[in-house]
């Protein structure tokens, strides 16, 4: 079996040959960290036939974003005739210098949710209201680049309509990001991509000068959740953990433990979830003490 399955997915098309190669076109989101960038938007008109003939795995952001709302999102689509999906990623998290560059440029690049199967970019530079479970108080947040789940629904018949959004517990911190993404708008927004760029690194270096100490339980928590619907029925799926960057650590070991183990759930373009297993994820995430869950039917 030959398999490609990454975290950043910069390294992974080069082992491809041929027509085997997944053409990477009209690039919605794009995964980055450390100047190393890729589209993550697929064309399969260009696979193959049977592309799942060659077993190969094409599985980019296999991280705690934006691998983990999967996880919640799979959960719920268990219970049949779910096919709408509001995903809300929070942290109380101190961010690396890279994460801070790499997300002040994905939140200028076109960011995207799922509606009625067709992908519709979000109004730039824009806040919203939302309410995190465990949380009395209202907070804002931000589509933060789209996130990777209206890719991954993109064309499965299971799903209709998938948004993301991200908030931090830090919310001095938060609204100094949308007061800089609006003035990105009012200053940046007609200079080329490689200038554009060049002003989102040197923004991202003076909003984090050095890297955070090592991440603690205690003080590191996040929490996803996933509010499901489908025409009558309705669920529930929080995820509550702790230390973002050491799960992302934990997906990539049971990625590599699956492949060396030949245990991967599905070849072709796919999520950590869909490739690895929702629920393997999430057991190997509980048994490293950074996730617990809660499933309602409401």
């Amino acid at each position: 079996m030959r398999v490609s399955v990454c975290n950043l997915c910069y390294d992974v098309a080069p082992r491809l040959h041929g027509n085997e190669i997944p053409r990477l076109h009209s690039p919605r989101y794009h995964h980055k960290a450390d100047g190393k960038a890729i589209a993550v938007h697929v064309d399969y008109r260009h696979w193959p036939v049977n592309r799942n003939h060659f077993e190969l795995a094409l599985c980019p952001a296999n991280s705690y974003m934006w691998t983990a709302g999967t996880i919640a999102a799979e959960i719920a689509l268990e219970t049949p005739g779910i096919d709408t999906l509001d995903l809300l990623y929070y942290g109380d998290a101190e961010v690396s210098v890279a994460s801070t560059m790499s997300f002040l440029r994905m939140c200028t690049k076109p960011m995207y949710y799922l509606s009625q199967g067709e992908l519709v970019q979000w109004p730039w530079a824009t806040a919203y209201d939302v309410s995190v479970p465990g949380i009395h108080r209202m907070l804002k947040a931000m589509p933060w680049g789209g996130a990777g789940e209206p890719v991954w629904y993109e064309g499965d018949t299971r799903v209709r309509n998938c948004s993301v959004m991200f908030s931090l517990g830090n919310q001095e911190m938060m609204m100094n990001v949308l007061g800089l993404l609006k003035q990105f708008e009012e200053n940046y927004r007609q200079l080329d991509a490689a200038a554009q760029e060049e002003v989102t690194n040197q923004i991202g270096r003076q909003v984090t000068q050095k890297e955070p100490p090592r991440e603690t339980p205690e003080i590191h928590r996040t929490v996803i959740s996933c509010q499901a619907r489908g025409n009558t029925q309705s669920v529930s799926v929080i995820l509550r953990g702790n230390s973002a960057y050491s799960q992302t650590g934990v997906f990539g070991a049971e990625a590599a433990r699956s492949v060396l183990a030949g245990e991967l759930k599905n070849v072709g373009f796919g999520s950590g979830s869909t490739i690895l297993g929702a629920r393997r994820l999430l057991t190997a995430q509980a048994e490293d003490g950074y996730l617990s869950y809660e499933i309602k039917q409401v």
